[in-house]
């Protein structure tokens, strides 16, 4: 489950807020950071990203405002390794994802995230990556950890 403190909250919405509503590239950002980092995984994405990136960044809208609910992200979650498994994901590339999504909040212009909302982003993103792996490996039959 996921869970953080109600300061974490605040600051992850604060900032996930500020993110949304000054329209900032969020999803294009990640994007060419992820695919200059890992060229490799550019064959598992559409040629077109403009839909995956609308869906992107409302799934991290649906996740930040879900913490407020006791397992309301989870559901979300486990369907979310189900689906990325149909299109070639790995347990693996979610670690990658959560440092290149760290790394997009990091440097995307006008965010200007403090250090104690990188903090939270963090925290979550670590907490979201081990869930993520952990349903990916029990949606493939593997043991896990």
């Amino acid at each position: 489950m996921i869970v953080v403190s109600k300061n974490q909250f605040r600051l992850l919405d604060g900032s996930m807020r500020r993110i949304v509503e000054a329209n900032l590239p969020l999803a294009a950002h990640f994007h060419q950071l992820l695919f200059a980092a890992h060229p490799q995984l550019r064959a598992l994405f559409p040629q077109d990203l403009a839909g995956l990136q609308a869906k992107f960044e409302d799934m991290l809208v649906v996740l930040v405002s879900g913490l407020t609910i006791s397992d309301e992200v989870n559901e979300p979650l486990r369907q979310l390794a189900i689906r990325h498994l149909e299109y070639g994901a790995e347990a693996a590339h979610y670690p990658v994802v959560s440092d290149i999504l760290l790394e997009t909040l990091r440097t995307l212009p006008g965010a200007d995230l403090s250090e104690a909302e990188f903090t939270a982003w963090s925290e979550l993103l670590a907490a979201v990556t081990d869930f993520l792996v952990r349903e990916t490996l029990i949606a493939q039959g593997a043991e896990t950890i």
